[in-house]
């Protein structure tokens, strides 16, 4: 079994690294905390309506708070995986000041680990468990999650049992926590590359300021229309089609719904249609019949919607 860990979302796994299980450190109320945070992320990309609705039905199923280290089975929503595994591990609000100890995170992975081996999955992702406690940082937390899932392996191999859990990878996208997680861990867990960001130009330099600026803007302007007329026959114009930010294309392609025409869309809402791919609605017409939507081609196209 390989541990390693990478600099991504666990929301946001590149399709190379993609998993059966997301486990997630969530209450033992199954409730969703307010304002920024994990379970914010959690919300969308799962879905917040669906993502509710879940968790008010297993509210009413089971009797609450949860034991602490709780493992609880439930949909996978927009996730990319078979499922997702609520881990039971912080307590209810009124609690305050409760702190997990180590062995807490420990047995959550232990618990997690035994959970999935009967249901045949073969890869599975982590977060820093126990990140949203201050008694340790989110890179000790990514580092107990290593060392649990590596000694848990060990004790099954001693024991002759089988295991057919083939990766296990730990996930925080920020860079400070994988250093220190690294750094606690020495050189014995393997790093996953994430994929190379694409290039993109360089912004254009500010102007200076002030009146000769604006004089040299002036000359400078004027002997670049010169060129520009001399050289007409030969060059063309810059592009100016719009076109959409290529990483925001690529999310919308894993989280973003199939077009239909009875949807009555919003402005800035995204599609995937089945002829011209990833897009984005731009505008609505005055009366709301129809909606302006650009595509990843760079086109914009009108479509009927809420019909």
């Amino acid at each position: 079994m390989e541990v390693a860990i990478i600099q991504e979302s666990i929301f946001a796994l590149p399709s190379s690294e993609r998993v059966n299980v997301i486990v997630y450190d969530g209450s033992t109320e199954l409730k969703l905390k307010s304002g920024p945070g994990p379970d914010r992320e959690l919300a969308f990309a799962y879905g917040q309506e669906m993502l509710e609705q879940v968790l008010e039905s297993e509210r009413n199923r089971l009797k609450l708070p949860l034991p602490l280290g709780s493992v609880l089975r439930l949909h996978p929503g927009k996730l990319h995986c078979d499922f997702l595994l609520w881990l039971a591990l912080r307590p209810p609000e009124s609690k305050e000041g409760f702190e997990l100890e180590n062995k807490d995170i420990e047995e959550a992975v232990e618990a997690a680990l035994e959970f999935v081996i009967p249901r045949n999955v073969s890869r599975i992702a982590f977060p820093p468990l126990g990140a949203s406690a201050k008694s340790r940082s989110p890179g000790e937390c990514m580092a107990l999650v290593v060392q649990a899932a590596n000694r848990f392996y060990s004790q099954r191999l001693a024991q002759g049992k089988p295991n057919p859990i083939e990766k296990v990878v730990v996930c925080d996208p920020r860079p400070g926590v994988i250093r220190e997680a690294k750094r606690l861990l020495g050189n014995a867990t393997k790093l996953i590359p994430t994929p190379a960001p694409a290039l993109t130009e360089p912004a254009p330099s500010k102007q200076a300021s002030g009146k000769s600026a604006s004089k040299e803007g002036a000359k400078a302007s004027a002997r670049l229309a010169a060129t520009s007329t001399k050289s007409t026959s030969t060059s063309k114009p810059a592009s100016t089609k719009p076109a959409l930010d290529p990483a925001l294309v690529a999310q919308a392609k894993s989280n973003a719904k199939a077009w239909d025409r009875h949807h009555r869309y919003a402005v800035g809402e995204w599609m995937i249609h089945p002829k011209f791919g990833v897009g984005r609605v731009e505008e609505k017409s005055p009366r709301d019949d129809y909606i302006v939507v650009l595509f990843e081609d760079g086109e914009t196209r009108r479509l009927i919607h809420g019909s």
